[in-house]
């Protein structure tokens, strides 16, 4: 008794830390030298569908050239006389000045994200240097997405299949992006329009009052293109700082985008691959990654898939039998089916009412384990451990 008591309190301890409701124990006969806590299912994600979003820089760059020239144009054009409107027609000038220097700040912040946090630069055949910014993403992943992105989009076909992954675009994603590069070309046009009016109509205007109230009314569409590029800049950059921790930003996702994903999976799984969680739980097991592949910004969301069977999981503690031996387990956690077992170093996360576990299942046949056969109550074969009882030293 004396020699098990450290043991029993040990026990005692981490029954106290877990919700009794999560836990139920599995009853083993005789104490064969370890007792498993049953947790609950499990859901053990083995590959992942992998959703691109590539951002074209450039075309957002030419559109902020444009601007910038707009901005010029107008500044050359401030013609007023009275000393009140000019006053006016400065303050809305320089406030629309400190917003292109802010554009022109986020896209230095967007560059240095790209020099940062490198990887290794991979020069492929073409020439082109892709950086990687950031995690489990490194150069093979980067040239693997560019090669899936040219042919899904020259081929026109909806996916790619990989060992262990899929990888198809997203259209939904993609066409918010090109939404708003069109939301901005067409207000350009709008200003350019407005501009070139205004410059004709200057030769017959004399009043700066109506001077004046054209005036604002370009500037107002400057500023209005301005905010678009500023707040799409803004979320791009917070995108890139999410996806360095694998975290997915919602301008990337939003609710409507995973729905949309989510709708597209079951044409290509089994539908006890797809994990039946809520939309909000979805954020916490999809995970995103992010590269800059010349002046495209890649953006690599990646869907989980599980395991189709639903795995009873448990946490293993060794408890000596009434000799004194204890069976130690490969690992802490174990996850099993009659078919299929897998031993895990690492708890996993628990999510409403289930335990994801990122492991890939490596093991099968139960009944040829020691704690698996003992769970199923099978024919074991275990080879347990002597425990030595603590020596007393006396001074």
């Amino acid at each position: 008794m004396p020699t098990n008591l450290p043991i029993l309190i040990l026990l005692t301890i981490t029954l106290l830390t877990v919700n009794p409701q999560e836990i139920k124990i599995t009853k083993i006969n005789n104490s064969p030298g370890i007792l498993p806590f049953k947790l609950g299912k499990a859901k053990i994600i083995t590959s992942k569908h992998v959703f691109l979003y590539d951002i074209n820089l450039s075309n957002l760059k030419f559109e902020i050239n444009k601007l910038i020239k707009l901005y010029t144009q107008l500044n050359s054009s401030l013609t007023f006389e009275t000393a009140p409107y000019v006053k006016n027609a400065q303050t809305s000038y320089d406030h629309l000045k400190q917003l292109i220097e802010e554009i022109d700040q986020k896209l230095e912040n967007i560059k240095f994200a790209k020099s940062q946090r490198r990887k290794r630069g991979l020069i492929n055949i073409v020439g082109s240097v892709q950086k990687f910014i950031f995690g489990t993403l490194d150069a093979s992943d980067g040239e693997r997405y560019d090669n899936a992105l040219k042919i899904l989009k020259d081929n026109q076909i909806k996916i790619i299949k990989e060992v262990n992954s899929q990888i198809s675009l997203s259209k939904s994603l993609n066409a918010k992006y090109s939404k708003t590069i069109d939301e901005i070309i067409i207000n350009q046009r709008k200003i350019t329009n407005h501009i070139a009016s205004y410059s004709e109509r200057l030769t017959n205007v004399t009043n700066d009052f109506h001077k004046y109230t054209m005036y604002l009314s370009i500037i107002n569409q400057i500023f209005i293109s301005a905010n678009v590029i500023i707040t799409f800049l803004d979320n791009l950059e917070n995108a890139i700082t999410f996806a360095r921790l694998h975290v997915t930003h919602p301008d990337i996702l939003t609710h409507k985008n995973l729905k949309e994903i989510l709708y597209e999976l079951p044409k290509y799984y089994k539908t006890n691959g797809i994990l039946n969680i809520s939309l909000f739980s979805w954020y916490s097991v999809i995970q995103t990654n992010c590269y800059f592949s010349e002046n495209n910004i890649i953006f690599a969301v990646e869907i989980p898939i599980a395991y189709p069977e639903t795995l009873r999981y448990f946490h293993l503690f060794p408890i000596p039998t009434k000799d004194n031996h204890i069976i130690i387990p490969r690992q802490p956690y174990l996850a099993l089916t009659d078919k299929v077992y897998q031993y895990m170093e690492q708890p996993c996360m628990k999510l409403e009412n289930i335990y994801i576990c990122r492991q890939e299942i490596t093991e099968s046949d139960p009944k040829f384990d020691c704690v698996t056969a003992l769970i199923q109550d099978l024919n074991p074969v275990c080879h347990p451990v002597p425990i030595k009882s603590p020596k007393l030293l006396l001074n």
